[in-house]
């Protein structure tokens, strides 16, 4: 990778849908344990009502992540396609969702350097759980149980935009227990990345565009 290249972290805005969308379709039409329908890789008005994430080398958009947050079970259930109530969990909560990177930059942390970042939002948001549903049997699992994240089973097959017949886990973090454990153990395995990525975006922005 070439020293000049500007490596950015940005917020994405509606000038930046169609890359996003022409990412989550090259991502999704490559994906493996499950089947997506066309629809999940669209973005949606509500989208603009809280955060996504790009990973961008100069102009090129390489990585997107989005945060949502919950206020109840119910509409939360609806977002996870899960009937699931979990006793510890303490709303409101936010959910990590449409995660994708370019295929010629899988296994660049990418996915962790953006997880990173969503940690400290969820601190200064004062949220109380960071959520994420993920495919059984994914490696990302394990690296998320070193952070301090727990699992249990979605007992409500995927089959929404997205259709798999393996099982699907629930992930959730507590952000006042272990968000600080999270990020040392980011810190640590990914400290090139957090380093060399500029943040372009200031938390007083984030209050600001999405307030919940």
């Amino acid at each position: 990778m070439p020293s000049h290249v500007i490596k950015e972290i940005k917020l994405i805005f509606p000038h930046f849908v169609p890359e996003w969308e022409n990412l989550q379709s090259l991502c999704l039409s490559q994906a493996k344990d499950f089947k997506v329908r066309p629809e999940a890789a669209r973005w949606y008005p509500v989208m603009n009502h809280s955060p996504t994430l790009g990973v961008f080398h100069d102009s090129k958009l390489l990585s997107v992540m989005r945060l949502s947050w919950y206020n109840s079970w119910p509409e939360l259930n609806v977002q996870m396609n899960s009937k699931i109530i979990i006793d510890e969990i303490k709303f409101p909560v936010g959910y990590l969702s449409k995660g994708a990177t370019h295929p010629d930059f899988m296994n660049s942390g990418f996915n962790a350097l953006m997880r990173y970042h969503f940690i400290k939002i969820c601190q200064e948001l004062k949220l109380h759980f960071l959520m994420g549903t993920m495919i059984e049997g994914s490696s990302r699992v394990e690296t998320m149980k070193k952070m301090g994240y727990k699992f249990t089973l979605n007992p409500v097959p995927w089959q929404g935009y997205y259709q798999s017949e393996k099982k699907a886990l629930i992930g959730f973090l507590n952000i006042a227990q272990d968000s600080a454990k999270a990020l040392e153990y980011l810190e640590n395995q990914f400290s090139q990345q957090i380093r060399e990525y500029q943040i372009q975006f200031e938390m007083a922005e984030i209050k600001k565009n999405y307030p919940y």
